[in-house]
């Protein structure tokens, strides 16, 4: 498998490497506090893995999905499935990635950081893949836009 060394030493104990394994496909990329992997049992699923203690990116995202997806606003995040008790896994719906010409002018000016490869295409819409960081406690389910700056 093509896991991180982090990630192997934080999980290096036989029955959690065997969890790992039964789990986690291929890795599709990785940020400063986590790491997604395709999700074995599923492919319509990835996986989401929170390396360092204390960032709280998947439960920040978790608690998001939550309060937004039965709104209009839904549309705009790759969907939540499943949380771990203590938010270190984090299972989401798979989206395809995204071309730059299907990048969005213009997004809800609640997200910030509006990187390419942040953001993918599922049901035919372009969604935030990583939405951890967001100004929705700022700014609320405002219907308002921004030009989105995608350099």
């Amino acid at each position: 498998m093509g896991y991180s060394e982090e990630l192997t030493e934080r999980f290096a104990g036989g029955t959690a490497r065997e969890l790992l394994d039964f789990v986690c496909g291929n890795r599709l990329g990785h940020g400063m506090t986590r790491e997604v992997y395709s999700y074995r049992p599923d492919d319509k699923f990835v996986l989401k893995v929170e390396l360092l203690e204390g960032h709280f990116q998947n439960v920040a995202e978790w608690q998001l999905w939550e309060r937004i997806r039965e709104t209009k606003f839904a549309k705009w995040f790759a969907p939540c499935e499943s949380i771990s008790s203590c938010g270190r896994f984090l299972l989401m719906r798979y989206a395809e990635p995204i071309a730059a010409i299907a990048l969005p002018a213009e997004v809800p000016a609640f997200f910030t950081d509006l990187k390419a490869n942040n953001w993918g295409v599922y049901k035919k819409h372009p969604v935030a893949l990583d939405y951890g960081k967001h100004l929705m406690l700022e700014r609320g389910m405002t219907s308002r836009f921004r030009k989105a700056d995608w350099t």
